[in-house]
């Protein structure tokens, strides 16, 4: 059976479409970026010798601000605060059934005394009431700040959850108000018997019907939760592309002919022609039955020799070809970069960037580079 992940279709190989006998040239390669510097910052600066360090005591307003001096970069640390201070770990952390006050960070402090207030955690709400979510992060020290009042009587969702409506096998919860099975309960899916070829649904224990449309699913032809519906094609057939997709149980829904013995698009792609040196496969090579360079293959353009000041295409090996027209792209010279033989492109020298694409010397490729600027 083939892997449920992936379903794998044969795709046609479709013939380049020769719109012209003109082969326009390449367009000319963007030119490198230029070089840059930053400076006059507080920090990231290209001369990181002139980033600012803070002394001790204070610390950088942010890496990027503007400037270069203490006064601008730097500004004193947050000490001795309840919370907020700049090294986080002097910050004060409440005991039991306490919360740090709203205000903390603005009070000098490191006591529960002074940076903290009751948590409603610590207080016990009266009988038929109890603690709101999350009443360790609330302040509160009273009944009205800290209960809610218990949810009784109900099928589900009791605060005693002890108390929720149990419903007998069979059955489903289907209604709220109530305390008995016969208010909270009504027949369900999983007394549903499913006809042959589908099956009950996964979440069938949650839903209040019995008709048989709403309770089963009809098999895929694969990846069913239930793999016991999964189809087994016959000997010579294979699953279908997306028969993850595809409701069925039968080879004549799920199922199609295994391909052999052609060049290419074999169901066992381990059987599918491998071109030799020089050639590449036809562009109908999944139609026709070979195994053989002459009946599947046609010459590369790799195996072409261009004439002078000419070159093989990118990507020879993989076009089909035996002319120079088919083959070949007139050499690229006298420029820049980008030039075919590329030991002449031009190297600009110390302190000079590249700057121009048409050229063959420094003076007509190369300008002044920011490498040359001191910065202030």
């Amino acid at each position: 059976m083939p892997s449920c992940s992936k379903f794998v279709s044969l795709v046609a190989v479709v013939p380049a479409v020769v719109t012209s006998s003109f082969t326009c040239p390449s367009p000319a390669p963007p030119p490198p970026p230029p070089a840059t510097c930053s400076a006059g910052i507080c920090r990231g600066n290209t001369d990181s010798s002139t980033d600012v360090t803070c002394p001790s005591g204070k610390h950088l307003v942010a890496n990027m601000q503007a400037g270069n001096t203490e006064d601008k970069c730097c500004v004193a640390d947050v000490t001795g605060k309840c919370l907020g201070n700049t090294d986080s770990a002097t910050d004060h952390t409440c005991g039991a059934n306490k919360v740090l006050k709203s205000t903390a960070s603005t009070i000098e402090g490191a006591t529960d005394a002074k940076c903290c207030d009751d948590a409603c955690s610590g207080f016990t709400c009266p009988s038929g009431k109890h603690l709101r979510d999350n009443a360790e992060s609330l302040p509160g020290s009273t009944e009205g700040e800290c209960c809610d009042d218990d949810v009784t009587g109900v099928c589900t969702g009791n605060t005693d959850s002890t108390k929720d409506v149990q419903c007998p096998a069979g059955k489903v919860l289907s209604s709220y108000l109530g305390n008995t099975t016969d208010a909270c309960c009504t027949d369900g899916c999983p007394t549903v018997t499913c006809d042959a070829g589908t099956f009950l649904r996964s979440d069938a224990a949650a839903i209040k019907s019995t008709e048989k449309s709403a309770c089963c699913f009809e098999y895929l032809c694969a990846c069913n939760s239930d793999s016991t519906g999964d189809h087994s094609c016959s000997t010579g057939k294979h699953l279908k592309a997306f028969a993850n997709t595809i409701k069925g149980n039968t080879d004549d829904k799920c199922c199609d002919a295994d391909v052999t013995g052609k060049c290419l698009g074999n169901t066992d792609s381990a059987t599918d022609h491998t071109c030799g040196a020089n050639k590449v496969l036809k562009s109908t090579a999944y139609t026709i039955d070979g195994a053989t360079d002459e009946k599947c293959c046609d010459d590369a353009c790799s195996g072409f020799t261009c004439p002078s000041g000419k070159h093989l295409k990118d990507n020879a090996e993989s076009l089909k070809g035996s002319t120079e027209g088919e083959c070949c792209d007139a050499d690229v010279t006298g420029v820049c970069y980008g030039n075919t033989d590329s030991t002449k492109d031009v190297q600009c020298p110390d302190g000079k960037a590249l700057s121009g694409y048409m050229g063959n010397t420094t003076d007509a490729c190369c300008t002044d580079a920011c490498s040359t600027v001191t910065c202030d």
